[in-house]
Order: structure tokens, then C-alpha cells, then sequence
């Protein structure tokens, strides 16, 4: 059960991760030439999930960022979820995997 713990506490870091890099692709959506981020999820062989951090080139706006607002924002929503079900999880003592964040790899 700790390991599983784990795995889900290492879930939560990761996509808190993620939450905070979208966040500030929001709020950098009208700064000219930002450089999107996004968040890349790697699978330990323990099983821990651990987020990198990489710029994305993206499509460059008007002003010469390249943050896609409205996918940014579904990335988001995407996350919220992903985060409110991971609690769900250890709230009800439920175990899980690595493969809680697996579907938000590249989407």
C-alpha cells in the first residue's frame, strides 16, 4: 500500500507540475515572443512518476508567442480532472498506477 501511495503522491507532484507550467502559459498567452512550456510525464521503474519541463516552439501569434490559448486551457481542464480523481483515489484508499497521467503525455 506505501508503494501505491507513493505512486499516487508522485501523480499529484507531477500534475501539480503541470498546472503550474499551463498557468503561466496562460497568463503569458499575450507576451510578446514567450515561449510556451508543457510537461513531459516519465515512468520510473519504481513506478514514481516525474515531470520535465521543455519548451515548446510552437506556432507563433501576432505578437510572436506561440501559446495556443484555447488548447492551453482545455490542457487545463484536463489536468483539473486528472488532479480531482487522483484525490478521489486517496481519499477513498484506493490504489493505483502509473498510468493516471499516462493519457495527458503529449495531449
Amino acid at each position: 500500500m506505501a508503494s501505491e501511495m507513493a505512486i499516487l503522491g508522485s501523480s499529484v507532484g507531477a500534475l501539480t507540475t503541470a498546472q503550474r507550467v499551463l498557468a503561466n502559459d496562460v497568463a503569458n498567452a499575450n507576451t510578446p515572443r514567450f515561449r510556451s512550456q508543457a510537461v513531459r510525464f516519465h515512468v520510473l521503474v519504481s513506478g514514481r512518476i516525474e515531470p520535465t519541463v521543455v519548451s515548446e516552439p510552437g506556432v507563433a501569434t501576432a505578437n510572436g508567442n506561440g501559446v495556443d490559448l484555447e488548447a492551453t486551457l482545455l490542457q487545463l481542464e484536463k489536468t483539473t480532472a486528472a488532479l480531482q480523481g487522483v484525490d478521489t483515489l486517496i481519499g477513498m484508499g484506493i490504489t493505483a498506477d502509473a498510468s493516471v497521467v499516462n493519457n495527458l503525455q503529449g495531449a
